[in-house]
């Protein structure tokens, strides 16, 4: 891994994704250029987020980052979401209000949100 990456990912630790993952930061050509952490839920646990995020702008100087949470997180199953609308709403709020966190203490911070659906197919949400 190169000693200065400038983008920081942040992604759902659950297994079944992770090949997918990894093919899509090698076509965005993240691959050996990127900090990543993988947390049940992704932004579930905002505060975890937030604490890497700090810990790689201090170590890394990291100007951008890349949130991308997954419908069917297992680390969301506990809040027994009554619709597949209601999961991504979820999903969706959990993403514009960790991306509002972000800005709030580092205005000058990029930051890219995805939602992976139930196909496997990453949908770009607005940050807010």
């Amino acid at each position: 891994m190169p000693s200065n990456p400038k983008t920081l990912v942040a992604t759902t630790s659950d297994p079944r994704y992770q090949e997918l993952f990894f093919d899509w930061l090698s076509a965005r050509k993240l691959s050996a250029n990127h900090v990543r952490i993988a947390v049940a839920g992704c932004v579930k646990d905002r505060e975890a987020i937030m604490k890497s995020i700090r810990q790689a702008k201090k170590s890394y100087g990291i100007q951008k980052v890349v949130l991308i949470n997954a419908l069917g997180d297992k680390a969301y199953s506990e809040r027994k979401f009554a619709n597949l609308d209601l999961e991504k709403e979820a999903h969706r709020n959990d993403l514009k209000n960790t991306a509002a966190a972000i800005k709030a203490e580092s205005p000058e911070m990029q930051v890219e949100l995805f939602l992976i659906d139930g196909k496997h197919k990453f949908e770009q949400i607005p940050p807010q």
